[in-house]
């Protein structure tokens, strides 16, 4: 997109470099007059090192490792330090430090020093459950799926509701009780009406009559205008989501990346998902079992990118990194020995380096890929016959018969039953393995046995684990139609039969 224009004849006009990277957002008038100019620069490997908001630089620099060590800006100075793990150790912002101190299990414990020093509790599953200040304590309490029910805090008490698709039904604060209607089903659908507002999403929304329209920088909405024109409020935000300047009275509850803020600094999420900007941390364990930024299934990361499309690990979604070269490489010698060097990875303890959900990662696999029709497949055997050794009976069971009616029918997968399907396929923490191809695969699909359109219910014993090109290729049917490439066997593959024939 190049080019937005709203009904009120302001305009967002996008400026793009040679490789499709933003470099410049301008909110306009009508009469070409700027409100708002946000530009950005990158260095080679895709890291933001520079952006601006109407002239005002922040400069950003990185560690080799990618973690963001520094975001300086006028009248705003932030440094950070890391642990071994990735965990942050020490944030210093305008010359004021606070220390972070964890347990074996990586879970953040204290941050004293600084301006706001607190101490976190957590139940058995990890999921925070207290934040302790001088000013009060505040709680938590989640549901069986991992979704925040209830946050009490001194100023008040928040309560949330979910439907059976994970997506945040209500929300009940300060005696106002806001109803989501959304777009579509799902959490990440989304919100047209909440019994207060109006919303167009991206675009506007409108309360007591009066509409306010919206425009964003990469991610955040940054900038209210009023229906004549005119600026009515604008922020900005830290690379880790901390309010650090605004003007103006904004309207509603949207914080950093689209999530809502309720008057406390622990913001919360469509999907039950809640965000400590202050910490840099989620509320719930992600990939790994840890509660730091996480981009999927590849594990903990924390290679913050002030322009990225930010998801909290628990809730799943597009996430952005930057450029790394360990993970191309990762994603090049995968593909290549179909998973054979991930193993060698994990045998000797240094997997946990690898971003499996990043670009840099996927374009790997595309070059493996390459790299093996060129030598003509002649890998496969050699794949094959190392995921055989490695798997061996396991990897050839036949396959579960699935299961149908009952209140689960119809209905897709909860969080809890898909990790439980994939600890069922993946018993002692390795890498899937799609129950029709055999294809080891570290973004494992978990599919309904029998399709929901069927009849399929959401239990357990509907569920299996697929790569995406199987899951992909049944659709709705029994089995899937093709094999993925570099597949080397029979099609349909002999253990194919269900388990009750």
């Amino acid at each position: 997109m190049q080019r937005r224009t709203l009904s009120t004849g302001v305009y967002d006009q996008l400026g793009y470099d040679s490789r499709s990277r933003v470099v410049s957002i301008t909110t306009a008038e009508t009469s070409g007059t700027p409100i708002r100019t946000r530009t950005f620069s990158y260095d080679i490997i895709n890291q933001v090192i520079s952006s601006s908001v109407n002239g005002v630089a922040t400069n950003y620099t990185y560690d080799l490792v990618g973690q963001l060590t520094s975001e300086i800006r006028s009248g705003f100075s932030a440094q950070y330090a890391y642990d071994a793990n990735g965990n942050r150790q020490n944030k210093t912002v305008n010359g004021v430090s606070e220390s972070y101190s964890y347990d074996s299990a990586d879970k953040l414990l204290a941050v004293s020093g600084g301006n706001d020093p607190r101490a976190f509790g957590y139940d058995a599953a990890g999921r925070m459950t207290s934040v302790q200040r001088a000013a009060g304590t505040t709680f938590l309490a989640y549901d069986f799926d991992d979704r925040v029910v209830q946050i009490q805090d001194p100023t008040g008490v928040q309560n949330h509701t979910y439907d059976s698709l994970d997506a945040r039904i209500s929300s009940t604060f300060g005696g106002v009780t806001r109803n989501y209607r959304r777009s579509g089903a799902g959490s990440w659908a989304p919100v047209v009406s909440d019994g207060t507002a109006l919303f167009s999403p991206g675009v506007a929304e409108r309360r007591g009559g009066t509409t306010t329209y919206l425009h964003a920088d990469s991610g955040s909405t940054d900038l209210q205008t009023t229906a004549a024109g005119a600026a009515l409020a604008g922020r900005e935000f830290s690379a880790f989501g901390e309010l650090v300047q605004s003007a103006g009275t904004w309207q509603g509850q949207s914080g950093f990346m689209g999530l809502e803020n309720f008057g406390n600094p622990i913001q919360v999420g469509n999907g039950g998902g809640v965000y400590d900007p202050g910490t840099g941390r989620v509320g719930t364990p992600g990939a790994g079992g840890r509660n730091d930024y996480t981009p999927g299934s590849g594990g903990p990361s924390n290679r913050i990118h002030p322009t990225i499309e930010f998801v909290p690990a628990d809730e799943g979604g597009p996430y952005t990194a930057p450029w790394e070269w360990e993970d191309f490489f990762a994603g090049w010698g995968d593909t290549l020995t179909w998973g054979g060097t991930r193993q060698v990875r994990v045998w000797i303890g240094c997997d946990d380096v690898v971003d499996y959900g990043s670009g840099s990662y996927r374009v790997g696999e595309i070059v493996g890929e390459v790299h093996d029709t060129a030598l003509g497949g002649k890998g496969k055997a050699a794949k094959i016959g190392a995921r055989a050794a490695e798997e061996g009976v396991e990897a050839a069971r036949r396959l579960k018969p699935g299961s149908a009616g009952g209140p689960g029918a119809g209905l897709p997968f909860t969080r809890k039953t898909k990790r439980e399907a994939i600890k069922e396929n993946a018993p002692n923490g390795g890498p899937c393995i799609c129950v029709y191809c055999l294809k080891a695969t570290d973004k494992p699909h978990v599919d309904h046995i029998i399709p929901r359109a069927r009849g399929g219910n959401n239990t357990l014993a509907n569920a299996q684990v697929t790569c995406a090109h199987c899951n992909l290729s049944k659709g709705i049917e029994d089995a899937p139609k093709n094999p993925p490439r570099q597949y080397d066997g029979r099609w349909p593959g002999a253990h194919w039969r269900r388990s009750n024939e």
